[in-house]
């Protein structure tokens, strides 16, 4: 189980409605009335020098956090799009959010078909331009995410030149307490301004190749 607000919270027993009630009326008016386009100020990345040396042998990257299991991570991950698509349905009241909600997750409140291979939760207008939003959630507040194959290959298609299309990373921290909880708006990370803020942690991104056989 997690906590939530106080009191355990068990993956196969949660309410979902309940909870997405629950979440509405207790997130902070401060974030609720954040604006879509407002970015948190942000350090520069900071890179250290290559290693003069090889690393000792299984020797653990330092700040890596433990590998959360399955259930626990899909609870997170539920408390942290509700929190999306309620501030979302605020501050685009025009827009209708329940469609704008692509994943999976979002089934469970509007009923609409989700797909999770888009590499995005949310899809939605804003400044003239497609907004592609994907939520990473955390119970506390790490100041890092991790970014899988179809998240990555959306944000690389985002980040091409004349592509219409913003993808952004809605990093919500604290969801374990809707006192506490807090929206940023992240850049791409394929994007020279994500590149400029966001460092590459931990075992970073996994590449793969193809030979062009003789």
């Amino acid at each position: 189980s997690i906590s939530f607000n106080g009191r355990p919270l068990d993956p196969a027993t949660a309410d979902f409605e309940e909870l997405s009630q629950e979440l509405q009326s207790s997130l902070s008016p401060a974030v609720m009335r954040k604006a879509l386009g407002s970015a948190p100020d942000l350090a520069d990345a900071k890179y250290d020098a290559p290693p003069t040396s090889k690393p000792e042998h299984h020797r653990p990257f330092k700040g890596r956090r433990p590998k959360i299991p399955e259930e626990k991570a899909e609870l997170i991950g539920r408390l942290g799009e509700l929190v999306v698509y309620h501030w979302l349905r605020k501050i685009l009241p025009t827009q209708d959010i329940d469609t704008a909600w692509r994943s999976k997750i979002g089934t469970f409140i509007t009923g609409n078909e989700g797909d999770d291979s888009l590499g995005y939760d949310f899809e939605v207008s804003y400044r003239s331009q497609i907004w592609r939003i994907e939520v990473k959630a955390s119970l506390d507040d790490p100041l890092s995410f991790s970014m899988g194959e179809t998240e990555v290959s959306a944000a690389r298609l985002a980040a091409q030149p004349r592509s219409g299309v913003q993808y952004k990373i809605a990093y919500v921290s604290n969801v374990s307490d809707t006192s506490k909880t807090l929206i940023e708006m992240l850049p791409n990370p394929m994007t020279e301004e994500g590149a400029r803020i966001l460092q590459i942690r931990g075992e970073g991104i996994r590449y793969g190749f193809t030979r062009i056989l003789p």
